[in-house]
């Protein structure tokens, strides 16, 4: 099964990437999406005039206001600030008219701050103001035939700094795009007082989308998996009788039927005249095992010869709201099955969930739903595309200097542990209580309980929970559980002195996407690209040696009698990288400088069995004194043992 998974996601690897230029020090071209078409799209041209041009606003007047903001910007210096402080104002900002083709896809996205909006936290989440991005399509002679359907629209509460994105495609005959943001306020009627409120905007794109083909591997029925089996597909898909997306089985508006020409021999069917409602509603899914990239979605579907719209089939997320709504539309004549598809990204590790719904006018089924990776994303390539997705800390924001003072008042040191399962084996917390007599440790976990991969206790400021520390550590954490925003914060956190500790599991390093990832580029070793690749079994096991850092570090450690590990994570050393400590010729521990800081990534895994007299190193008495003088050179100091 190992080797099935691996051959699909080195091959789709293989397509994806090729033609690419993948590197650290430059931005990762992505050659499906065009340039930005969006003019001014951080209004960074305001100058001294402080303009908007080209874009405009409309319903400028007492009590709305339009102006620059130079002080709260997402991207860059500058941000479009709407105001509309008084009851009864609506303001409109709008972008000139830009040449588009018709039946072409464009990516759209526009990242948002609110003020004001409600004056309930936790009550109803309406109070009379909201807000919406909109694309307006236009025909030669200036006149508009269609508008956006998939993007969702602002919240109707206050709101940090977020995003709003989708694919949208042009009608065919459509030959001028204009983007349109407006913000109204009613809060009067709805609340009884007026709720003064501010929408900022910032980093607006459009740009042409060439969706990527189809991959081979995805094409033809899919597989079918029996109880106690796997899928070694990448294609999740979904049938009639599935119990995991079917919720809406028995209901007013679905039922299974058979039907021979459904791949699995039933299809789901709505009945006519039932009205608008939800056909199936799919479980809350973690982020796909991909990772971060452009997902495909194809629904097959079966209706009436020559109908109109029977329903739609929708993407929804936690941290993006509406990613890809697909209209189901008849024509033609045809009334046997037809594929329907269009293509969403999934940018962040929040849950998303399937969505079927059906107007309810006219009879037509659904054989099933499929969801399929066509592009990955690294973490460079994801910020290539959203510039705004990652904010930059202040200069002046340094980590916590590590001192050890002989005498007199010491100042304490802090550990911030992010924790995986089976991080207890490492005895994490006994080996940082050592680092320092007034050592103070915090720790978060990965959860994967719910049914998205998070980490519990994140702020919304990154810097408050990093930069206070001396020396973080994460153990067993796969990336799809790590925002944007914190894997930078963390990079950023090194380069400005910090101190880092890796260490694995079955969700680490290669099993948890590391390879290409911001936190590989600060690390002194390259990690494989698949799971199968990045594992060394051992066998009876290899007994740990020291490798080739200065004799001091491991001052405190009997050299002696040392403990054996089974497994490792296989990872090739970079120019620089120094062996703490080695298991055969094969790398245990391994340190590095990067920026100001120091990484030491630890390469043994803790588990395996092994012959009795062989000791696993996490049973060690000593092992909690190694992990410890890792820490100690991950932050700097050099006494160890003193």
């Amino acid at each position: 099964m190992r080797k099935k998974i691996a051959q699909w996601r080195r091959s789709w690897l293989l397509v994806a990437f090729a033609g690419t230029i993948a590197t650290c020090a430059a931005e990762t071209p992505i050659q499906f999406l065009g340039p930005n078409i969006a003019p001014n799209p951080g209004f960074e041209t305001a100058g001294e005039a402080k303009s908007y041009a080209p874009w405009t606003v409309s319903g400028l007047s007492k009590g709305a206001e339009a102006s620059i903001d130079t002080g709260g910007a997402l991207e860059g210096k500058c941000s479009m600030r709407l105001a509309t402080l008084e009851s009864g104002t609506q303001l409109v900002l709008q972008s000139p008219l830009l040449p588009v083709k018709g039946g072409q896809t464009y990516l759209f996205s526009i990242a948002f701050r609110q003020e004001g909006f409600s004056t309930h936290k936790d009550g109803p989440p309406y109070c009379g103001v909201s807000s919406y991005p909109q694309i307006c399509w236009l025909d030669a002679r200036n006149r508009v035939i269609g508008n956006s359907s998939n993007i969702a629209g602002f919240p109707y509460t206050p709101w940090p700094w977020d995003m709003r994105d989708a694919f949208e495609t042009a009608p065919a005959a459509a030959r001028f795009a204009q983007i349109k943001v407006s913000i109204s306020n009613g809060s009067e009627k709805y609340s009884g007082k007026t709720i003064p409120s501010t929408l900022w905007l910032d980093a607006i794109q459009l740009r042409a989308y060439s969706p990527p083909p189809t991959p081979a591997w995805a094409l033809g029925k899919a597989e079918l998996v029996v109880d106690g089996d796997a899928s070694s597909s990448p294609v999740l898909a979904w049938f009639a009788n599935d119990a995991q997306i079917w919720n809406g089985l028995g209901g007013k508006w679905s039922h299974i039927v058979r039907d021979e020409q459904a791949e699995r021999g039933t299809a789901l069917e709505s009945p006519p005249n039932v009205g608008s409602g939800m056909m199936g509603h799919g479980r809350y899914n973690p982020s796909l095992p991909a990772g971060t990239g452009v997902y495909r979605l194809q629904v097959r579907a079966k209706l009436p010869p020559n109908a109109g719209t029977a329903g739609y089939v929708d993407v929804f997320t936690e941290r993006s709201s509406s990613r890809l709504k697909l209209d189901i539309t008849g024509g033609n004549g045809d009334s046997g099955y037809r594929t329907w598809e269009g293509d969403f990204i999934l940018r962040d590790n929040g849950w998303w969930c399937v969505r079927m719904q059906t107007l309810g006018k006219s009879s037509w089924r659904i054989d099933s739903v499929k969801i399929f990776p066509v592009f990955p994303f690294s973490d460079r390539q994801l910020l290539s595309i959203y510039p705004a997705a990652v904010r930059e800390l202040p200069a002046d924001l340094l980590p916590a200097s590590y001192q050890m003072v002989s005498g007199g008042p010491r100042q304490p040191s802090r550990t911030l542990i992010i924790a995986g399962l089976g991080s207890d084996w490492f005895q994490l917390t006994r080996a940082f209580k050592l680092l320092h007599r007034d050592n103070e440790t915090e720790m978060v976990w990965v959860d994967k309980k719910s049914p998205t991969t998070v980490i519990n206790g994140l702020p919304d400021d990154m810097s408050t929970l990093l930069f206070r520390n001396n020396l973080i550590c994460l153990c067993n954490v796969p990336m799809n559980a790590m925002p944007l925003t914190l894997k930078s914060a963390i990079c950023e956190y090194v380069r400005r002195g910090g101190g880092l500790l890796v260490l694995g599991g079955h969700q680490g390093y290669e099993r948890g996407f590391w390879q290409g990832s911001f936190l590989e580029g600060i690390m002194p070793v390259e990690v494989a690209a698949t799971a199968p690749e990045g594992l060394i079994d051992l066998g009876s096991g290899l007994q740990l040696s020291p490798g080739t850092v200065p004799p001091d570090c491991l001052a405190a450690i009997p050299l002696k009698d040392l403990p054996y590990v089974r497994y490792l994570h296989k990872a090739k050393l970079k120019p620089g990288a120094q062996m703490l400590m080695k298991a055969g010729e094969y790398p245990f521990i391994v340190g590095w400088h990067s920026g100001k800081g120091r990484v030491v990534c630890v390469l043994g895994r803790a588990e395996g069995t092994m012959p009795r007299e062989h000791l696993p190193f996490w049973q060690w008495q000593y092992w909690p004194l190694l992990l410890r003088d890792a820490g100690w050179w991950a932050v700097g100091y050099s006494e160890i043992g003193k």
